[in-house]
């Protein structure tokens, strides 16, 4: 995640663009997922891909499964208008195979993505990703929990998942920060790429960056 980068690198980055997923600063206590789900009921389907009994990777050993996966998250619908996927539940598997294709995946991404789809699931890692954060936060520490240089975080105005809360939270974290609300779902360079462009290069601008 871009946000992560700038933590560990401050030196490196100097202007940081987010999109969708607000920085969600590391924390001194370990919050399980079933906890964390308790506090934003919009993160239940992390239960679903991160459970014990591995049903996501269950259902994406083949690249038909594979194919019906990556529909369900790009928000193909049964032909009644039913979404396979929710924040609440994850993905409704029972009927994925009865989605129409997403209009936001052409046939050819959806084919590229379905060949370079490789293992690895970042919903199983939380618990390594707190402990490998802790020198953020132990006494005498030599990191900072702060994101410095100049920042853009473009919220998705659609997005089942992030909450004002989410997004509040990282404020304190970046006090260069400028916010852009859209009118979209998650994957907002797909649906908004003309709007999005707007954003960004205007941002680009103010800040004195020359595009050329």
């Amino acid at each position: 995640m871009a946000s992560r980068f700038a933590l560990y690198f401050p030196d490196f980055v100097t202007h940081l663009i987010l999109f969708v997923v607000p920085l969600f600063p590391p924390s001194s206590t370990y919050c399980s997922v079933s906890d964390l789900v308790k506090l934003q009921p919009s993160f239940g389907y992390m239960l679903q891909f991160g459970s014990d009994d591995y049903e996501i990777e269950s259902h994406t050993q083949s690249e038909d499964g594979i194919r019906g996966f990556l529909n369900a998250l790009y928000g193909g619908l049964t032909t009644d208008g039913r979404r396979a996927i929710s924040a609440t539940n994850g993905i409704d598997f029972d009927i994925v195979s009865h989605l129409v294709p997403s209009k936001l995946l052409t046939e050819e991404d959806l084919q590229y993505y379905t060949d370079t789809i490789r293992t690895g699931n970042t919903y199983r890692v939380l618990h390594q990703n707190f402990i490998d954060e802790t020198p953020f936060l132990s006494n005498g520490g030599d990191k900072k929990v702060e994101v410095n240089c100049p920042t853009l975080f473009v919220r998705a105005m659609d997005d089942f998942a992030i909450t004002s809360s989410m997004v509040d939270t990282m404020l304190p974290y970046i006090p260069h920060l400028t916010i852009k609300e859209v009118r979209s779902s998650h994957w907002i360079m797909i649906q908004r790429p003309q709007k999005v462009n707007e954003i960004v290069q205007t941002w680009l601008q103010e800040q004195g960056i020359n595009q050329n």
